[in-house]
């Protein structure tokens, strides 16, 4: 018998100006959702001049599942 399928879930983080707080947030998203669900974490930026893109892209770089 085949495995079930896990539940698909998308995560959005809305981000602007995030750069004092962004890296907490993506860390807060806990492991056990990751195990549970097949999830991918999406950031959307809505153009901080900040280094919240980068912190993105950085945090994405380590971390698969982010895009």
């Amino acid at each position: 018998m085949p495995a079930p399928k896990r539940q698909k879930l998308l995560i959005f983080v809305i981000a602007y100006y995030a750069e004092a707080t962004l890296k907490k947030v993506l860390e807060r998203i806990p492991q056990t959702v990751f195990e549970r669900f097949d999830c991918e974490v999406l950031v959307v930026d809505d153009g901080s001049e900040d280094r919240t893109f980068a912190i993105g892209r950085e945090y994405k770089e380590a971390h698969p599942r982010f895009a």
